[in-house]
């Protein structure tokens, strides 16, 4: 019987792999990408198939993880604001950067 350790490459419990997550969000978050664009691009660039639902639910499921340790900030300060549409009404997310340390101080 073969078996491989995947878990660098796909999280447990998943069948889309850790490197096509991260382009749906750098696409997202980053390029400002709509998700058919997204789907578009895995295509051509990837040859890789996925559906409209699961690039949303990708980007509907990202939770940060704040640690609750103590920092020390720098004082220089990034603030950058996300326009989503949900159910025809926008709403935005917010946050805070820390640019020395590239950490979110507030989200």
């Amino acid at each position: 019987m073969f078996s491989a350790d995947l878990s660098s490459i796909v999280e447990v419990n998943r069948n889309i792999t850790k490197p096509v997550i991260d382009f749906i969000f750098k696409s997202y978050s980053i390029g400002g990408d709509s998700i058919c664009k997204i789907m578009h691009r895995l295509k051509e660039i990837h040859n890789v198939d996925i559906s409209y639902q699961s690039v949303e639910n990708i980007l509907l499921g990202f939770e940060y993880d704040f640690d609750n340790g103590f920092y020390s900030f720098s004082g220089y300060y990034l603030f950058d604001a996300l326009w989503v549409k949900i159910n025809s009404t926008w709403n935005y997310l917010l946050a805070l950067f820390d640019l020395h340390s590239n950490t979110i101080v507030f989200l």
